[in-house]
């Protein structure tokens, strides 16, 4: 109760202490729940989607995604490509950070080999594998100089690929791409971390952070497209779902819901009979990891049999409630690469010979991990319920805080976990290369397969989409025959917002765009 009456105190504090509510500047500021604090600031750090979403606002890179989802030249101002499409050359645009430095050239390379130094923690470090001599910085046997990005002027940055790369620059609007002022970092231990200290060149400037309660940020002025932004300010607040769509009804925020935060399930069914619910395809898959090392999840057929005993439907029908769509596929379906289901869903007579097959002897329950939250918690017991029906399978919850959460998953202690992957870029490849290596930090289940490792590093060099999509067609094969991880569904963004907001972009990838909002008065 303290945090959200601390985020809804400090709001009105802020109305009555700077401005009447009827002012043209009130109108200019946008309320919306965040949900939870943000574990770091940091562009090179960030994994989860809200911190993603947010570092957008605080952070801009060489592009940016347009309203209509394609790559825009954003800080650069030009870009030619080689004849063998592996070097990139930017011209770039004058800008500043947001304290009044010109960034250049020498941000990008200082934050990419910071990103990629050997004992620097990134889980999406294997993001920049693709610029010349990544994976071999980052393993720690090229010297950092040796990386393929060079500034051959303050203005102009230079940059060499492993291999072409379609899809490099949608890529490059990701938040491990941006720049960070090298000097702040020397300057400040936490300048990532703290309002004191970060330094950002996005639409916005991080203004207030109160850990756990609420977030502030308000227009940069100093940005090269400040013109565009038409909010004065953002509020967050950090509330659970059900008290972000009390203040929603109350008027107190401006957007409930998708892409920060989910609509509660049991007030979804009456807000979708009201009209009031609007939706949109989420390029993103719900599915359960599983520990491959140990125990008798690392029998290939048991994992199997978990899988073809999980009735999705039933899933998304009954417990979700929410648009979402049965998936037997890593890849969303929407990337067509597979003109078939390879398993049937709810096979439990299948499920039944396969679990007999692996010979395994359960003398405890096994462990399911998930993050804390009503949702969550739903799908965890549906699918308890599922396997003790079928197999006679028992499971043991265990919710958790998102910060214990990821650092259980991180150590590799758990069993079974329920996850998510959001799409980076469009292209099914960014789907199966979080499981390319075991030691990837988006695998986290211990499995590796090395023929499944050498199907995407060929199709990395192959033009024609045609064969490209077939041969990560058959890799994705090898990975739901061995299953060490059971795709769910295809997740869909469900969402609320007051008439008068105007101009928020949200992507199929989840990122919510507010350079372009507006009340319409």
């Amino acid at each position: 109760m303290r945090t959200i009456a601390g985020a809804v105190l400090f709001w009105v504090f802020l109305s009555a202490g700077c401005h009447s509510s009827s002012s043209p500047v009130r109108e200019r500021e946008l309320r919306i729940n965040l949900g939870q604090n943000p574990a770091t600031l940091d562009p090179a750090k960030a994994r989860d989607l809200n911190t993603l979403t947010l570092l957008r606002m605080l952070f801009e890179g060489l592009t940016r995604l347009s309203k209509e989802e394609k790559p825009e030249l954003a800080l650069a101002k030009e870009v030619s490509l080689s004849q063998d499409l592996k070097r990139y050359t930017f011209a770039l645009k004058e800008s500043f950070w947001s304290e009044g430095t010109p960034l250049t050239a020498y941000d990008f390379v200082y934050a990419w080999r910071r990103a990629l130094s050997p004992a620097f923690p990134s889980d999406y470090a294997a993001q920049l594998y693709v610029i010349k001599n990544g994976r071999a910085v980052k393993e720690g046997k090229l010297l950092q100089e040796e990386l393929g990005v060079k500034a051959l002027d303050e203005r102009t940055l230079q940059v060499d690929l492993e291999r072409p790369a379609p899809y490099f620059l949608e890529l490059l609007s990701f938040p491990i791409f941006f720049p960070l002022l090298q000097s702040r970092q020397e300057s400040y231990s936490r300048f990532v971390d703290h309002e004191d200290s970060l330094v950002g060149n996005g639409p916005f400037c991080l203004k207030r952070w109160k850990q756990d309660d609420s977030l502030l940020i308000e227009k940069n002025e100093r940005y090269w497209d400040s013109k565009s932004v038409k909010l004065k300010r953002v509020f967050f607040v950090m509330v659970d779902s059900e008290t972000e769509l009390a203040l929603f009804e109350k008027g107190e925020l401006d957007w409930a819901g998708s892409p920060l935060s989910s609509l509660p399930i049991d007030a979804l069914k009456e807000l979708q009979k009201r009209g009031r619910v609007k939706q949109k395809t989420f390029c993103a898959t719900s599915f359960v990891r599983l520990q491959t090392q140990k125990g008798p999840l690392a029998i290939p057929a048991f994992r199997r049999a978990l899988s073809l005993a999980v009735n999705r439907k039933e899933i998304v029908e009954h417990v979700t409630c929410g648009g979402q769509l049965p998936s037997t596929t890593l890849v969303p379906p929407s990337f067509r690469l597979h003109p078939r289901e390879l398993f049937e869903d709810g096979a439990t007579a299948q499920a039944k010979e396969l679990f007999k097959e692996s010979q395994v002897r359960l003398t405890r329950p096994l462990t399911f991990l998930y993050c804390n939250g009503t949702r969550n918690h739903l799908i965890a017991q549906a699918l308890q319920e599922q396997w003790r029906k079928a197999l006679g399978v028992l499971v043991r919850l265990e919710a958790a805080e998102r910060k214990i959460f990821f650092s259980r998953l991180s150590q590799g202690d758990f069993e079974l976990a329920l996850g998510d992957w959001v799409a980076d870029f469009h292209d099914p490849v960014n789907f199966l290369e979080i499981l390319k290596t075991k030691d990837a930090g988006t695998n986290r289940t211990g499995w590796e397969n090395a023929l499944y490792t050498e199907m995407l590093e060929r199709s990395f060099n192959i033009a024609a989409s045609k064969e490209r999509f077939s041969l990560l067609a058959e890799a994705e094969k090898i990975l739901l025959d061995e299953m060490p991880l059971i795709p769910l569904n295809q997740a869909a963004m469900l969402y609320l917002h007051q008439d008068k907001i105007k101009g928020v972009s949200i992507s199929s990838m989840g990122n919510m765009e507010l350079k372009w909002a507006y009340f319409d008065e």
